[in-house]
């Protein structure tokens, strides 16, 4: 069990964490878009077999004024575990950032999620929007046992500007099995 960033551990170690890390800088102004999903269908982009762990830690540096980033993740954990995280540097005025993360859990399966957006001190007019919507799903085995799938989930803004607009959501719902 590694421990890190936020306080949360994980069944990945150091060198798998470090490997799993995929860094964007963005120098032109303009609209730059990154979709990512596990467990999803693959016809919709979906990578990874049920049973893989899935590891990826994405960091976006928005260097130039007007540019922007839309950071979409759709994420499905069955009898696994998605460690997932964006981070977003907002290093210029003039910028825009939008995270859209969704998942579900299923029996025996977690998902540990990071949303994260910086913006440096004396950058100015920056629109941010951080927004997370999970479900585990909860079922009872025929002894009575409860089982269910899990989310450990943590948005952060650290913001040291006054000119910015910037929010966040995160939602955990639950779902028992037949409702699906």
């Amino acid at each position: 069990m590694t421990k890190y960033s936020l306080k949360i551990n994980t069944d990945f170690n150091k060198k798998e964490i470090a490997n799993a890390v995929k860094i964007f800088n963005c120098y032109e102004s303009k609209e730059y878009l990154i979709n990512e999903s596990f467990g999803c269908n693959p016809s919709l982009g979906g990578v990874g077999e049920f049973g893989d762990n899935f590891i990826s830690h994405t960091i976006i540096n928005l260097n130039t004024e007007n540019s922007s980033v839309k950071f979409i993740g759709r994420y499905k954990a069955e009898k696994n575990l998605c460690d997932i995280s964006c981070i977003i540097n907002h290093n210029a005025s003039n910028t825009k950032s939008d995270i859209n993360i969704k998942g579900i859990a299923k029996i025996n399966g977690k998902i540990i999620s990071r949303s994260k957006i910086n913006v440096k001190e004396n950058v100015g007019d920056v629109i941010g929007n951080e927004n997370a919507k999970f479900i585990f799903v909860i079922n009872q085995n025929e002894k009575g046992e409860i089982l269910t799938g899990e989310i450990d989930a943590i948005p952060e803004l650290n913001i040291n500007s006054n000119d910015v607009s910037i929010n966040h959501s995160l939602s955990i719902s639950k779902i028992k099995e037949a409702d699906i």
